[in-house]
């Protein structure tokens, strides 16, 4: 499985085999300034990874109204690659809400009025404490937790 928390800057990758974490990374465009740009070299990236891993099952956190309407149609083409490699390789996609998600981690700061930078040092130090490393950014620590709740949900089937 790949849980993926997709962004046009910066998106985080974990990799899963058999309900155990094995590796995640971040792939960041974030110093590139044009939109369209990242956008074709993040989908570019993340279609390497999909290529690399071979999952049979993918994750990604939804998208949900967000403030800029650019960003997320630009974020809403990043998903449509994934998916559209996903129906090409009869793998399994999946969308989570990040409310969703983060209600099946222990003790994570979910709900209105949770601020987000509250979210991020949890999801970077839940990582640090349970996986035994510090990740890169929330975007990686993120990916990890997606998966790590998918396993949580499914009961470890």
């Amino acid at each position: 499985m790949l849980s993926l928390d997709l962004s046009t800057t910066k998106s985080g990758i974990a990799y899963w085999e058999n309900n155990k974490y094995k590796e995640s990374y971040v792939i960041d465009f974030s110093s590139v300034k044009d939109i369209d740009e990242r956008v074709v070299n993040m989908s570019k990236m993340l279609i390497n990874a999909l290529n690399y891993f071979k999952p049979n099952i993918v994750y990604s956190e939804d998208s949900f109204k967000g403030k800029n309407p650019v960003v997320l149609k630009m974020l809403s083409r990043i998903h449509g690659v994934v998916m559209g490699w996903s129906l090409s390789h009869n793998t399994e996609y999946h969308f989570i809400m990040p409310s969703s998600w983060r209600k099946h981690i222990p003790d994570f700061p979910n709900g209105r009025g949770v601020k987000r930078e509250v979210e991020k040092a949890f999801s970077i130090k839940y990582v640090t404490d349970n996986y035994g490393f510090i990740p890169k950014t929330d975007d990686e620590s993120d990916a990890i937790l997606i998966g790590e709740s998918v396993v949580r949900m499914n009961g470890k089937k």
